[in-house]
């Protein structure tokens, strides 16, 4: 894959489980949240995470630099979510479905819409600067595949004050998210904080 490109195919593959909505009235997740730079590898990345309503929109933001000053593009998934009931373990955790409505990769330079076309990322090559394109349920390169509309995943969340947590797979067994016998099982590092 095309360094570029492994740069951000990373946050594309996880932010579907990161991604919620609610019922129509308010939840105690309601407003905007922040997970601050996140650095890997030379690279960063920082997400804004927004539930009104039954939707929840979260918007990834991918940096060629380990310091999120560089935006390279910019992955927005949109879903409704459900929340649950508390589980035994992580303690306060509870849990979430998430149903994904669309996922679009919006590049914000020259050299990464250069990069995606060259590539023919998603089988796309009009990639255009500041215009989103959906990936929403496409195969890509780097084995890299989208989810589709409606797919659900099956996780958790945990809130305390100010900061939300939300849940990952451990790797370690049939927690993936996509049953909800393999709902995920721990929670992420990194907390959103409440803006």
């Amino acid at each position: 894959m095309n360094q570029r490109l492994s740069r951000i195919a990373p946050l594309f593959l996880v932010l579907p489980l990161y991604l919620a909505g609610c019922g129509a009235a308010p939840t105690e997740i309601e407003g905007t949240w922040l997970k601050a730079c996140v650095a890997s590898s030379g690279t960063s990345t920082k997400t804004t995470l927004t539930n009104t309503g039954d939707t929840g929109v979260l918007a990834g933001e991918s940096f060629s630099d380990a310091a999120c000053t560089t935006l390279a593009a910019t992955t927005t998934v949109t879903s409704t979510f459900t929340l649950g009931a508390a589980v035994d373990s992580p303690a306060g955790a509870k849990k979430m479905d998430s149903t994904l409505v669309s996922i679009t990769i919006t590049p914000k330079t020259d050299a990464m819409v250069t990069t995606l076309n060259t590539g023919s990322y998603c089988s796309v090559t009009n990639w255009a600067k500041d215009t989103a394109t959906d990936v929403t349920g496409k195969v890509c390169s780097g084995g890299v595949t989208y989810f589709a509309k409606g797919a659900v995943t099956y996780t958790l969340y945990k809130l305390e004050g100010s900061s939300l947590t939300l849940g990952t797979t451990t790797g370690l067994g049939p927690d993936d998210g996509t049953t909800e016998a393999g709902r995920h099982t721990a929670l992420d590092s990194v907390s959103y904080t409440k803006q």
